[in-house]
């Protein structure tokens, strides 16, 4: 727990419980940096609340549209995204496709793969 000694505010750091939604009871416990003082640490007993990261935007820059005929070899569109606020939510949270069922939504990797296919069954326009 660090001070700010203007303001008076305390900070207290909890690294361990990020992104770990819920309620936890939290002990601080204040101690004199004089050795000898006779002055007994307090101790302050409080909850700690994390709430879930509430995402305002997704904005995503997809692959350019793109003709792919049947039996050439394998296409990789790479495609970015950036969470407001950085929710560090796994992608799979908010993305859905439209695509054949050839097609691979790499959502890890960012891309959408279009493997080497000679079905010609798989032809037609698709929109994801």
């Amino acid at each position: 727990m660090t001070t700010n000694t203007v303001t008076g505010e305390h900070t207290l750091r909890l690294e361990s419980l990020k992104n770990e939604i819920g309620s936890y009871a939290v002990k601080a416990t204040l101690s004199n940096v004089d050795l000898f003082s006779l002055i007994k640490p307090i101790e302050y007993d409080f909850t700690v609340f994390i709430h879930p990261c509430a995402l305002q935007n997704v904005i995503l820059t997809p692959p350019e549209s793109v003709s792919f005929e049947i039996g050439e070899p394998e296409l990789i569109l790479p495609y970015s995204h950036v969470q407001v606020p950085d929710c560090q939510y796994p992608l799979e949270v908010f993305f859905t496709t439209n695509l054949p069922t050839y097609m691979i939504h790499d959502v890890g990797g960012e891309q959408v793969i279009f493997p080497q296919t000679d079905e010609i069954s798989f032809a037609g326009t698709y929109n994801a």
